[in-house]
């Protein structure tokens, strides 16, 4: 029987601890005022996140995890001036199970919501509601496709299927490497380093991300993701700006596993011509 993953500390949340650099053992920053992009260690270091995402669903290390995650759907109006006002909030509870190769069991255990003005009821997305295991597949989907698709994950391999044959292969995002920070962690000799990515689509005008990713640099693992998208992505005429935040925690000092993630939907209410807007933060 596959054992669940226990840590043997608490979790490691990097955000957090680059808000809170005194525990980290050192802290790095880059000599160039203004690096290059696409230089060839920055290329080298996306190929190996590349491959170490790969092995995720392919490794026979790696067998099964469980978790419990628990979070807050908010959601708001937004008027183009002044505070936005929260009209509804939903606490959900979700039992969360991964197997190899990259199968994955989500089932809501818990809701409660709570209004603050009459509105109507309404569904939500599923991954408002449910875990984003391992930074999406090969094409980033928002809303169920229904917000953002046709989105190339930048660690995803450059092949993509959907593209042209003159354009097959072709890489569609370029990247700069940014600061780094080198974490100690109790029980490791070795000090964890952890490097910053910039990411820009190639062609703003087709779908894709802007944003940053960190990445720890001895394995490749992607341990934090921010990124929003370009307006090509965006399926519903109405989304204005998607925003998404992905933490990764290291458990027994190997796996980088979902630790927490932020999805941020802003939509103009273009019927009502009142300069007002509505958002959707799941946390």
């Amino acid at each position: 029987m596959p054992r669940q993953l226990l840590s043997t500390a608490a979790a490691i949340a990097l955000w957090s601890l680059v808000q809170c650099v005194g525990l980290a053992s050192a802290q790095e920053t880059s000599n160039t005022e203004s690096p290059a992009w696409n230089t060839p260690e920055g290329l080298e270091l996306v190929a190996r996140a590349r491959r170490a995402r790969e092995t995720i669903a392919t490794s026979t290390d790696l067998q099964t995890y469980e978790a419990r995650t628990e979070g807050h759907v908010y959601f708001f109006i937004d008027p183009e001036q002044g505070e936005r006002y929260l009209i509804r909030v939903d606490q959900i509870a979700t039992e969360v199970r991964w197997m190899a190769p990259d199968r994955i069991r989500q089932r809501v255990v818990g809701e409660r919501s709570e209004t603050r003005l009459p509105v109507r009821d309404f569904d939500y997305y599923l991954d408002r509601l449910t875990l984003v295991p391992h930074g999406f597949a090969d094409e980033i989907q928002i809303g169920s496709g229904l917000d953002v698709r046709g989105v190339p994950h930048p660690f995803a391999p450059t092949s993509r299927p959907d593209a042209s044959n003159d354009d097959r292969g072709a890489e569609p995002y370029d990247f700069r490497l940014g600061q780094s920070l080198a974490l100690s962690v109790s029980g490791q000799a070795e000090p964890i380093r952890i490097q910053e990515i910039a990411i820009r689509i190639r062609n703003p005008d087709v779908p894709g991300i802007l944003g940053t990713a960190h990445v720890d640099v001895a394995s490749g693992s992607i341990v934090r993701m921010a990124f929003t998208f370009t307006p090509a992505s965006y399926v519903d005429p109405r989304n204005e700006r998607i925003s998404v935040e992905l933490d990764y925690g290291l458990w027994e000092g190997r796996y980088w596993l979902p630790n927490e993630q932020r999805i941020e939907v802003r939509r103009e209410m273009p019927a009502l011509d009142i300069g007002v807007g509505t958002v959707i933060r799941a946390v």
